[in-house]
């Protein structure tokens, strides 16, 4: 199995992919060494600075701008690295913006699930498998909302709301 989650964003495309140590089958070898072979890809970045050793493998977070999603199915046909993919998990307006892409350029189903829960599990399951991280939330600035004065409805990204 291939284990991938997509995080499709206005701007930003997030993937995060998990890479078993022991891997059986060329498929899997073929993606590892694809993944691990550089930290750049065209406008995508693996961030190596977030990678996390846990269940026996490396979990790998990769970003590149949304716009780009046509570039990166085609990379992905390309380099056949769907190969073992029948469903990847995706969240995001571009999860239902992008799936009929995604269907007929690789014969991949997105399942789509909701952002937020998937987020809450995510960080819950990396307080339980990896010990020895640590996770810090720090605010920033306190607004009241709505705002005494009529200042209007908080802006994209202002950390009033989810910006992808």
């Amino acid at each position: 199995r291939i284990y991938f989650g997509l995080d499709i964003g206005g701007s930003l495309a997030k993937i995060v992919h998990f890479e078993p140590r022991r891997k059986s089958k060329a498929s899997l070898r073929r993606l590892a060494s694809f993944i691990r072979a550089s930290s750049t890809y065209e406008t995508g970045v693996r961030d190596v600075h977030l990678q996390l050793g846990a269940l026996q493998g490396t979990l790998h977070f990769i970003r590149f701008e949304t716009r780009r999603m046509g570039n990166f199915l085609e990379l992905v046909r390309a380099e056949r690295l769907q190969a073992e993919a029948t469903t990847i998990y995706a969240t995001g307006g571009g999860a239902h913006k992008f799936a009929a892409d995604f269907e007929s350029q690789l014969g991949v189903t997105l399942e789509k699930l909701d952002e937020l829960a998937c987020c809450v599990k995510g960080v819950t399951w990396l307080l339980a498998n990896v010990p020895d991280e640590l996770f810090e939330y720090r605010e920033q600035h306190r607004e009241r909302w709505p705002p005494a004065q009529g200042g209007g409805a908080p802006r994209e990204g202002d950390g009033q709301g989810a910006a992808g």
